[in-house]
Parts: C-alpha cells; sequence; structure tokens
C-alpha cells in the first residue's frame, strides 16, 4: 500500500546518502492531485531505478511490489531494475497478471528472451498455464515457450516441458486444461510421444486422444486403435475421433467395428471418423470386413443334403450376401 499524504520525498538527495530504506518508501510514495489523479509515479519511479543503481543487495522486497505498481512507468523500471540484476524468477512470475496488451509484459518477454536463463522454459510454461482468469494462451507466449526451449543445451527440456503439460491435464480449472492442450499441440512432434504414453496409461488418456487428433502424427496410429477396446467409453470416443483426423486408411476396419460399440457416443465418432476417410476408404474396409462372412455364405450355399436334386432358389446366394453385410455393419452401420 503506499504512502499518502507524506512530504514528497527527495529521491536525488536520498539517492546521494544511499538511504536505502527511505528510498523504498518513496518506491511506495502516493500522491493526488485536485482532480484525483496520481502525480506520485514519477516519484516511484525515480525511486525504483535509484534503487537498481545502489547494486543487487538494495531492497528486493520493494522491487518485486513493483511490478503491481498501478502505473506502467513504475512496472517497467521494476522490470528493467531486475533483468539487470539477473532475477529472472521474479519476472518470470509476473507473466502470471501483467496484462497481455502491455509494455511491461512486452518488456518482460524480451527480457527473458535475451537472457535464456536455464531452466526458464518449464518454469514460463508453468506460470502461463495457471495465469490468472480465463484466456487463452497468445501466438506470442507459445513462441516464447518453444524459444525458451530451443535456447536450452539440455536436450531433454522439451520432454520436461511436455510432462508438466500433460500433468496438468487433469487440472480442476478448465481454462489450465485447454492451454495445456494448445500447447501440446504447439510443441508437437516433441510432444507426440509423451501424448501416447498418457493415452495408453496416463490419468487423461481422453484428452490426449483429443490431442493426437489435433497433432495428426502417424506414430499416434496403432495406439489409438488399441484405444478403441479402452473401458472407458469417452476415451473410445475421442480415439475414433482422432483417427477420423490421421485420415489413414489402415484405420478403416477398427473403426467400422467401432460403429458397433455399445456406447452412441463412441458409435457416433466412429461413424464421423469414417465420413472424414472418405467413400473408397469405407468401402474397402467393409470389403475386407466381409470377406469371411462372404466366404461363409459362398460355402454354406454349395453344402447340399443328399436327396437335394435341385439348385437353391433364385437370389439365394444374393441374400446371404446381404445378411453378411448387415451382419458386418451392425446396429450403428
Amino acid at each position: 500500500m503506499g504512502l499518502l499524504g507524506i512530504r514528497k520525498p527527495n529521491v536525488g538527495a536520498l539517492t546521494r546518502r544511499t538511504d536505502v530504506r527511505a528510498l523504498a518508501e518513496a518506491a511506495r510514495y502516493r500522491s493526488r492531485s485536485a482532480e484525483l489523479t496520481d502525480t506520485g509515479a514519477p516519484v516511484r519511479e525515480q525511486a525504483v531505478l535509484a534503487i537498481g543503481a545502489l547494486g543487487p543487495a538494495a531492497a528486493d522486497a520493494t522491487l518485486t511490489d513493483a511490478l503491481r505498481d498501478p502505473a506502467e512507468p513504475v512496472r517497467v523500471a521494476a522490470v528493467r531494475v531486475l533483468h539487470a540484476r539477473g532475477q529472472t524468477d521474479d519476472l518470470i512470475e509476473a507473466l502470471d497478471w501483467l496484462p497481455a496488451q502491455g509494455q511491461t509484459r512486452r518488456l518482460v518477454v524480451q527480457a527473458l528472451l535475451v537472457g535464456k536463463p536455464p531452466g526458464a522454459a518449464r518454469a514460463v510454461a508453468g506460470t502461463l498455464l495457471r495465469a490468472e482468469g480465463d484466456a487463452p494462451l497468445s501466438d506470442a507466449d507459445f513462441a516464447l515457450v518453444r524459444t525458451l526451449i530451443d535456447a536450452e543445451e539440455n536436450p531433454d527440456v522439451a520432454n520436461q516441458v511436455v510432462d508438466g503439460l500433460l500433468f496438468s491435464l487433469v487440472d480442476e480449472r478448465e481454462a489450465v486444461v485447454d492451454r495445456a492442450e494448445e500447447l501440446l499441440t504447439r510443441l508437437a512432434p516433441a510432444s507426440t510421444e509423451g501424448l501416447i504414453a498418457e493415452l495408453q496409461g496416463g490419468a487423461a488418456p481422453d484428452r490426449a486422444a483429443s490431442v493426437l487428433g489435433r497433432i495428426c502424427d502417424s506414430r499416434a496410429l496403432g495406439p489409438l486403435v488399441d484405444s478403441l477396446d479402452h473401458g472407458d467409453p469417452e476415451v473410445r470416443g475421442q480415439s475414433a475421433a482422432a483417427l477420423g483426423e490421421l485420415r489413414d486408411t489402415a484405420a478403416v476396419e477398427p473403426l467400422v467395428r467401432a460403429t458397433r460399440d455399445p456406447d452412441r457416443f463412441v458409435r457416433a465418432s466412429a461413424g464421423t471418423a469414417l465420413d472424414r476417410l472418405g467413400t473408397a476408404a469405407k468401402v474397402l474396409g467393409m470389403s475386407n470386413l466381409m470377406s469371411p462372412a462372404i466366404c461363409e455364405a459362398v460355402t454354406a450355399g454349395s453344402r447340399r443334403a443328399p436327396d437335394q436334386s435341385s439348385p437353391p432358389p433364385a437370389g439365394h446366394e444374393l441374400g446371404s450376401l446381404r445378411d453378411a453385410l448387415e451382419t458386418a455393419r451392425g446396429p450403428g452401420g
């Protein structure tokens, strides 16, 4: 809280005396004109810059408080001083609340991109995910995370970031989950293997299936097909939808079988996925599924009793084929 009603501090004199305590008080100075305008902002800005000039040991708490100052020039001054001191943790934390379109946030991002501090990628991703409010991440946010990952010399940094994002897929805040899904999508193909592992044995397999559908990585084909047999219908439905996004004809037969799933959501997802694969793919899948039934129908038709002297009635084989087709198609077809 600012100090309102005290005499205006002389920042220059306080700096010459290296009076850190008084400068910290000046950094909280408030004064209001007759129009209720905050005229103390220039004093606070000068005090923050003066604290920075006195060295890294001076009034750290004052600087971090200044990041929340209502006046942007004061916040900008705090960013410049913290950046000069290498206190990037405070700058990363500020991404949680700084206005998305403000100069202060742009300056923080610029400072992180210039400094590229070790370990910043995962910290920034975590802060952005859990930022206040429900707003989605911006393109600048995605670019920042990607740039910080690429700047790290440790090749495992991307996996560390992905692990944190996968953990966030079960967050109680829907906005956090949505941001995690979008970041995982943007980080592909680095995120694909982690998403496959999440699909196969993680806490949010349905979310993982959905993101894999957006990524359209062919490595997910087999795991998604296997997940059509998952015990949770939500996972089966999301896996079917993701297979439709992959547009691989190898998924046709499993999807045709999924149209017979006992759950309506799964059947609908499988049907929509088949529509995305196109008519030729569906015909191919149906013909492959029908082949055993056709062979059985033909074999059954060729077996006649010893005393049977007349051929089966016209249309018999056609009827058997039609029955086989209906059997293969199932209730969802």
